[in-house]
């Protein structure tokens, strides 16, 4: 069974919006041959515009 950690940060204004948020997900598979995957995701608001981005990588652990 894979294990997760997911952290989520966010960036608030002082009249209370979230005007910036990033959530990062990790996933590592139990055995001995190891696969982490880490997904990043970030989201960015100003007024009616936001802005975000995704990015994800992949490495294999060999023991």
């Amino acid at each position: 069974m894979p294990r997760y950690q997911v952290t989520v940060k966010r960036i608030v204004s002082s009249d209370g919006q979230i005007i910036g948020e990033a959530k990062s997900v990790v996933s590592a598979s139990p055995n001995s041959e190891s696969e982490v995957i880490q997904t990043t995701a970030v989201k960015v608001s100003a007024g009616s515009s936001s802005s975000s981005s995704v990015t994800s990588a992949k490495a294999r652990l060999v023991r």
